[in-house]
């Protein structure tokens, strides 16, 4: 098979899993993308297959979130993808994806309310505690291909294979984050015996989430009530938003995730997680 654009290969000498490696989903989120552009230079595999993937190359280059569509929706073969590069690019990858083991997605998310705050986080299925288990992320989020089909890490586990999707911080923050970037991709690597053992993290408990409500916005004069910065805690009855003359309130105890009020319509506006059990 023919590698997509902007995918490197690097084999190591010994037989192994095949993985990949993606940053630039979303164009605009640099940190995973600076990160695998150091992994293509430093890395040396000792085993398996890894594949480095800049996966949205024209909206990279134009440091955008999307140039047509959220690419990071579209990762589904239940659905004709849309006639646009997204929807192509999504093919390929996920032909690319069907001859891996593994997958690990590095994003990063806005946080006006406080950049400097953004706290890194892994988004997964209980499957794969494990693995982020290794991670140095505190935070560990699932529920999401309940709520949303197409991500890059739901395409993996709907397929019984390991996907992961690592938040690493503060798309205003970038630089703040790619060392994080380039720690867990190695991590995640050695996890499959692709490099050496990671050396081990001190121990520390990960808080284990899990999403129970999903909300898009539904009209232009949507506006959250304050601004929340991601994985702030709050508590029922507290007002989220306000849309099409409504209050918007949380109806249990919880966190939000990606509380954002500039997105278009029809685009999640903000995620509720409770603790998982």
């Amino acid at each position: 098979m023919k590698l997509p654009s902007d995918v490197i290969k690097k084999t190591g000498p010994k037989p192994g899993p095949a993985v990949a490696v993606f940053a630039g989903v979303h164009g605009n989120e640099r940190a995973g993308q600076l990160a695998l552009e150091a992994l293509a230079e430093t890395l040396s595999p000792i085993a398996g297959t890894v594949f480095l993937v800049k996966a949205n190359p024209p909206a990279i280059e134009r440091n955008v979130r999307l140039v047509n569509a959220n690419l990071n929706r579209l990762f589904s073969r239940r659905a004709t993808p849309p006639p646009t590069y997204e929807g192509a690019r999504a093919t390929e990858l996920m032909d690319l994806l069907d001859r891996c083991d593994a997958l690990l997605d590095l994003h990063s998310y806005p946080e006006t309310a406080a950049p400097d705050a953004a706290e890194p986080f892994a988004i997964c299925e209980p499957d794969c505690r494990p693995l982020v288990a290794g991670f140095d992320v505190g935070t560990v989020v699932g529920g999401f291909a309940a709520f949303e089909d197409g991500g890059s890490d739901g395409y993996m586990h709907g397929n019984g294979k390991i996907g992961v999707c690592v938040e690493l911080g503060a798309i205003e923050r970038t630089e703040k984050f790619v060392d994080l970037g380039i720690d867990t991709a190695r991590r995640f690597l050695s996890h499959f015996g692709c490099l050496p053992p990671a050396p081990p993290l001190l121990p520390r408990p990960q808080r284990h989430l899990r999403l129970t409500a999903f909300h898009k916005k539904t009209a232009p004069d949507f506006r959250l009530a304050r601004p929340f910065r991601n994985l702030e805690p709050i508590c029922a009855g507290e007002e989220i938003a306000a849309e099409n003359g409504r209050r918007l309130v949380a109806e249990r105890d919880g966190f939000i995730i990606f509380p954002n009020d500039t997105r278009p319509v029809g685009v999640e506006a903000f995620l509720l997680a409770a603790e998982a059990t």
